[in-house]
């Protein structure tokens, strides 16, 4: 008999199907033999949802718990049927009642009111004669020591936290100040005040350290002028050099960390404003769960859930305002997820729900309706399967679950909902700090704050170490006012200039007290007698002296009526002729002399540029040139011993001083001749005049008085004009 090719095939294909058919009913057999248990849950997507294609089998359901239960039935070996709790709530204990309701209540009392669904209008019916016992309750329901105490709980399948999830509103894209949003209000202007404080620790560490005293080559002014500073401060904001590089260790270690300081600023604005203008369509008004304690938006929970009761039971402050405000705005309150997800997508930017972070995210990454998930997550807790006290079910349920998670099972579960199935691309996004706040930034602000404190004292150093290696008998005010260190040509800060220059000068003044010291020891006698007083050799050396003899006793006639009376008029006149001089009075005055005691006193009270010199106690006075001490006409010239005067003039007691005089004087000084020596009136019988004798001391320092002087002119006879005609110039004045 032959046999075609077709009836072959379908000789083959009906063979299959009977052992098809017959595994089928073999595996619907062991399926049926098994327990069948009567699961409680409530719709929760992603946990469970209806997919509506079978209504009389567990098809109809989808979602997590599905997938769970089809794998742990098959590991642990039990059927099941689902059935939804009536009041769709996860369970709370009912004071008034003293009752579980809910997913607990069914469970503790094995009883469920089902639900039934319709696919033609998907609407609930309640049906009162279709109570049935629940021996567990299977969804997102959270571990609790209160549900403990009346419920056994499986190892939990799942972890999960509080997060908010809120609609956001699209960010005016017309705004022309969004540069400015990377960094809040209060950090940009620390960083002006750190722009400002920077460019005058620039002007002021400059001119503090002799290094940076130096003038621009091409303009002219000082490199770390007052304006000057502000643009070389400003130039790293920019990544740009200075033509003029600083050169003192001060101003070195200010640049460097203001470099730093400045490039750390603009890598993160860099960061920040690309991030701003690509995220600006997602930028919520919350930002984190503690913009809903500080009321930015009305917000809401499943209420009688385990969400609303961790806030109840907290301690902390802001847990307890979020508490204050669910009790005091029950309108707020949902009843489930789908309510809160309906809630938030009708009133975007202005409500936020807080829910479990696995819900969230996945309703953010299906809907694609601009949800986001707003972060950080807290308060985790785990979901477990809730079955009677006492269920044999609860240790096999654990191990299943163990078990499960050991082989990937979960892990695998967790991807098919919350991965694969996202739609919308980067939506649950973390807005945990918009904005970059003091707060972020204070470390970088003390340490540029430390740096300046730290220049400003090396500059101090710096100071000190030079005042050290110059000459301390040269005031620091001219040299100072050679780099325009004063606040006309600058316009600087008066305050800060003049704070710089007293330190300048406090500096100065110490060092050379300390070389007035040591110079007062060397011009001490081997007697301890002083080239006139203890008040002259406080003015320190490069003095500037008028001389006159007086001599006595006091009281003569003659004296009194035109030396001693003179003396008073003297002080004012070298005021107005000779700004910046002394006057030297030589005399003999004796010092027990009460009345000449009290009259030297007043006039040195009375005039501060007055100087009485007792020539009773000068050293080198004695031996061969003792004569020179009972010559008072001579004392005059005794200033040329003195190593503190650089210029002197020697003066007759009667001769007043004149403007022609001292315009003689100021040409003298301006040219190079070392003497001076002034012709006498016509009418006066000396060819020279006695007092207008002058001499440079400074720069002469071998002139000195030769032993045994015949007179008053000695000096002038063992100086003839023949040798000293190139060393001096000659005046024609008078002294009337």
């Amino acid at each position: 008999m032959k046999v075609a090719g077709n009836s072959l095939y379908l000789v083959c294909l009906f063979a299959s199907g009977i052992v098809s058919g017959e595994m089928q009913r073999s595996e619907r057999r062991e399926r049926e033999s098994l327990p069948l248990l009567k699961v409680l849950s409530l719709l929760d997507p992603p946990y469970l949802m209806i997919s509506g294609e079978d209504f009389f089998t567990n098809t109809k359901y989808e979602g997590v718990l599905v997938d769970l239960l089809d794998q742990l039935g098959d590991l642990v070996g039990f059927q099941y049927k689902i059935e939804l709790v009536k009041d769709g709530t996860y369970g709370y204990y009912n004071h008034a009642t003293q009752t579980w309701t809910g997913l607990v209540g069914g469970v503790i009392a094995g009883k469920v009111a089902m639900q039934t669904w319709s696919l033609a209008t998907l609407l609930i019916e309640d049906d009162e004669s279709m109570d049935q016992e629940g021996d567990m309750a299977a969804a997102s329901l959270t571990i609790s020591s209160a549900r403990m105490e009346v419920v056994e709980f499986t190892k939990p399948w799942m972890y999960s936290g509080i997060s908010v999830l809120y609609k956001h509103l699209p960010v005016d894209s017309g705004s022309g100040w969004m540069f400015l949003r990377p960094f809040t209000l209060s950090t940009w202007i620390a960083v002006a005040i750190m722009y400002v404080a920077v460019s005058l620790a620039y002007w002021a560490v400059a001119r503090c350290s002799p290094e940076e005293r130096r003038r621009s080559t091409v303009s002219g002014e000082p490199v770390f002028g007052i304006f000057n500073t502000f643009w070389v401060a400003f130039t790293p904001l920019l990544l740009r050099g200075n033509q003029e590089m600083p050169q003192a260790l001060s101003t070195r270690l200010l640049t460097g960390i203001w470099w730093c300081f400045s490039l750390l600023i603009l890598v993160l604005y860099s960061t920040m404003v690309a991030k701003e203008f690509t995220t600006a369509h997602y930028r919520p008004k919350v930002t984190s769960w503690k913009d809903l304690a500080d009321g930015v938006v009305n917000f809401g929970a499943i209420k009688r859930s385990s969400t609303v009761k961790y806030f109840q039971d907290s301690r902390i402050p802001e847990y307890q305002k979020i508490s204050d405000f669910l009790a005091s705005h029950p309108e707020f309150l949902t009843s489930g997820s789908t309510d809160g997800t309906r809630r938030v997508l009708e009133n975007p930017g202005t409500y936020a729900f807080l829910t479990e972070t696995t819900t969230a995210e996945y309703l953010a990454a299906t809907l694609c309706q601009d949800l986001v998930v707003v972060g950080p997550e807290f308060q985790r807790r785990a979901f477990g399967f809730a079955l009677k006290k006492g269920s044999t079910w609860t240790d096999k349920m654990s191990k299943g679950i163990l078990q499960l998670q050991e082989q990937g099972a979960l892990h695998a579960i967790y991807r098919k909902y919350w991965k694969d199935r996202s739609k919308c691309p980067d939506t649950t996004k973390q807005f945990d700090q918009p904005q970059l706040d003091l707060p972020h930034l204070g470390g970088i602000f003390v340490a540029l704050g430390i740096s300046i404190f730290l220049s400003l004292l090396v500059a101090f150093l710096e100071v000190l170490l030079y005042v050290r290696k110059r000459d301390p008998t040269q005031w620091p005010d001219e040299e100072l006012q050679g780099v325009h260190f004063n606040t006309s040509n600058e316009g600087a800060s008066v305050i800060l200039c003049l704070c710089i220059r007293l330190s300048i000068n406090l500096i100065y003044e110490l060092n050379y007290h300390r070389y007035l010291i040591n110079l007062t020891k060397t011009i001490i006698g081997p007697d301890g007698n002083i080239p006139c007083s203890s008040r002259s050799i406080l003015r320190g050396p490069h003095q500037k002296v008028i001389s006159y003899s007086l001599y006595g006793p006091m009281g003569k006639p003659r004296a009194e009526a035109s030396y001693e009376k003179l003396i008073f008029e003297i002080p004012d006149s070298a005021k107005t002729w000779y700004p910046g001089w002394v006057v030297r009075i030589y005399t003999n005055y004796s010092r027990e002399d009460e009345n000449a005691t009290s009259w030297m006193r007043t006039i040195e009270d009375k005039f501060p540029s007055v100087d009485f010199c007792h020539v009773a106690s000068l050293p080198g006075l004695s031996g061969d040139i003792q004569r020179v001490q009972s010559n008072g006409r001579v004392w005059r010239f005794l200033p040329m011993m003195d190593p503190l005067v650089d210029i002197f003039v020697s003066r007759d007691s009667d001769s007043p001083l004149s403007e022609r005089e001292a315009a003689a004087v100021k040409e003298w000084l301006e040219s190079k001749y070392i003497f001076h020596a002034m012709r006498d009136h016509p009418h006066h019988w000396q060819p020279a005049f006695a007092g207008g004798h002058h001499s440079n001391k400074y720069t002469e320092e071998d002139i000195h008085l030769l032993p045994n002087p015949p007179g008053r002119w000695t000096f002038c006879k063992a100086h003839p004009p023949s040798a000293i005609d190139q060393n001096n110039r000659t005046f024609e004045t008078s002294s009337t």
